[in-house]
């Protein structure tokens, strides 16, 4: 990446912070695209990194960002809905104008468009889900992260889409809830008794992004962890960083949809939606999300850096040292 020209959007999120640095730290040129000063911005970029103001609203702001870059590496997105239609604006309508701002850029080598699992929907129990398998998104965020691969698909630029799925590390706070669950003794289980999931760590699915700039145009990879993991070996991994034997919490199916829109409510009222909603109400009603790193592996060389454990260890460990456990 040294010298390379790159225009990263979502920089200051939780994935963008870690490939911002890591960028940096192999030489390249990195701009980011941020939204003006007073705009939330929830983690500090390197001082390496240039900064252009601008949101994926504003197609003069992309034009701008986007002249002379060499890859994009695309991962701003709503997560959350904190205005009906987000979803579509940001993740699609933010989507297509970054891509009708990236087809004016001369010598763009590679736009690496950030999906989700979520896109493809959830797996069958014994067998991960494959990049050419029929996506069957289950919730709005998947559908429209599903809609954004198509315009990623449609816009003639030599596209590569990453679909990581779960992702921990450092400075996450959707896995924390979890993480404090465990530090005062419970596991609780929601939803299916029997569950499996992919993961992958930030720092490990920020390397595979960039190895991901120098793949073949139109390729799709799953960027995850070698074997999906039972729930069971998540939480033990967590026990075991923390200190602590917790005890299993069942909590029944049936409280989940009204848990989903107390949530809800409390969200509109403080202005702060929380991302337990009845869309993940539909997430959890399935057991398995599942994919399969192999094609990422075969073709781009990925392999994770730390195990299972050791992530799980170090993001505790961070957790602590920032008081947020």
């Amino acid at each position: 990446m040294r010298g390379v020209r790159v225009l990263l959007t979502g920089g200051t999120g939780f994935v963008g912070s870690h490939l911002a640095e890591q960028m940096c730290a192999r030489g390249a040129d990195v701009r980011c695209l941020v939204r003006a000063a007073g705009g939330p911005a929830r983690h500090a970029l390197p001082e390496a990194a240039a900064r252009i103001e601008g949101s994926l609203e504003d197609s003069a702001a992309l034009a701008r960002a986007c002249e002379g870059a060499e890859v994009v590496m695309h991962l701003a997105g709503a997560v959350k809905e904190r205005r009906p239609g987000d979803f579509v604006r940001v993740n699609v309508e933010g989507t297509r104008r970054l891509c009708e701002a990236a087809a004016a850029t001369r010598g763009l080598r590679a736009f690496v468009h950030v999906s989700s699992l979520a896109a493809c929907g959830p797996s069958a129990a014994d067998r991960p889900r494959g990049e050419d398998d029929p996506p069957a998104p289950v919730s709005a965020y998947g559908r429209s992260k599903l809609e954004a691969e198509g315009c990623v698909r449609a816009s003639g630029l030599p596209w590569v889409i990453a679909r990581p799925p779960a992702v921990y590390g450092p400075r996450d706070r959707d896995l924390l809830a979890v993480f404090k669950c465990v530090a005062r003794g419970f596991d609780l289980r929601v939803g299916p008794a029997a569950r499996t999931v992919s993961l992958v760590h930030a720092g490990d699915l920020a390397a595979g992004l960039i190895a991901s700039a120098g793949a073949a145009p139109r390729s799709t990879y799953f960027i995850c962890d070698p074997s999906p993991y039972p729930w069971e070996e998540v939480v033990a991994a967590m026990a075991s960083a923390l200190g602590t034997r917790p005890r299993p919490l069942r909590v029944p199916r049936w409280v989940l949809l009204p848990a989903a829109m107390l949530s809800r409510l409390r969200g509109t009222i403080t202005g702060r939606p929380s991302i337990f909603n009845r869309d993940k109400v539909r997430e959890i009603a399935h057991a398995h999300w599942t994919c399969s790193g192999a094609r990422a592996a075969r073709e781009l060389g990925f392999a994770p850096a730390r195990t299972l454990r050791e992530g799980i260890a170090q993001t505790a460990a961070w957790y602590r040292e920032q008081g947020w456990l």
